[in-house]
């Protein structure tokens, strides 16, 4: 019988592709290598010499992966940061839009620069999705909703606060502040208003003057009848005492 030749390992290189068409590697080599070491479109083999494992080892070394693990840390650099942001915010953006088209989900993305300008992506709308968010019963952190009582004393502690701002305001009108923000019709009207409470006012005083007068006719006329009957008791008293 003839002893079969062993065949030795050879690889084949495509453009800027090298990879391994023996069965001699345990692995399969792809390895992405840079225009200067290759020459782009030419295609050669090569045939491995002997010592085969330091060869391979060799090209590994001199032909490292073209994608390599990235430590996950702040980028130090502000200029290959921002890069790195704006990249990876259009993937995020790109990636949620393609699962909310494939999974019809409603997605809503929102994202802050250093800087701290928004960005934001929704299927639908960012607020609806957060309102969403809010009113679904497994949300965490959801406060209970406010008792029927609470909500009736609520709206009751509005109302109050919004007619005691409005009545202040206008109290404030009527003593000549903050007219610069009515129109003509509203300072005609308070301008009645006013003319109408000055009328009333002096009314008021008018009466409360007569009422006042009265009552100092009233005492004088008291004040007389004392005064007659205090002379005619002290007429009596002189008619009463006898004669020296």
């Amino acid at each position: 019988m003839r002893e079969s030749k062993r065949r030795r390992p050879c690889l084949a290189i495509k453009g800027n592709l090298l990879f391994s068409n023996s069965g001699h590697f345990s692995f399969s080599i792809f390895l992405f290598l840079s225009s200067e070491q290759l020459v782009a479109g030419s295609v050669g083999f090569v045939t491995c010499p002997h010592n085969w494992k330091q060869h391979r080892k060799g090209l590994v070394e001199n032909f490292p992966m073209a994608r390599q693990k990235i430590q996950i840390k702040k980028i130090d650099n502000t200029a290959a940061r921002q890069v790195t942001f704006s990249k990876r915010r259009r993937g995020l953006f790109k990636k949620a839009q393609e699962l909310s088209i494939l999974c019809d989900a409603e997605i809503a993305l929102i994202v802050f620069s250093a800087a701290g300008k928004l960005f934001e992506y929704s299927s639908s709308s960012v607020s609806q999705v957060i309102g969403r968010h809010n009113q679904h019963p497994q949300t965490p952190g959801k406060p209970e909703p406010p008792s029927l009582e609470l909500q009736l004393e609520n709206s009751t502690c509005a109302a109050l606060s919004k007619e005691i701002a409005q009545q202040t305001q206008r109290l404030r009108q009527m003593k000549g502040e903050e007219l610069q923000v009515l129109k003509i019709e509203e300072l005609t009207e308070l301008e009645e208003l006013l003319e109408a409470g000055l009328c009333n006012v002096v009314e008021e005083k008018e009466e409360r003057i007569r009422t006042e007068i009265s009552d100092l006719q009233r005492k004088g006329d008291l004040l007389q009848e004392e005064n007659e009957r205090l002379r005619k008791e002290m007429e009596n008293i002189f008619e009463a005492q006898p004669l020296l």
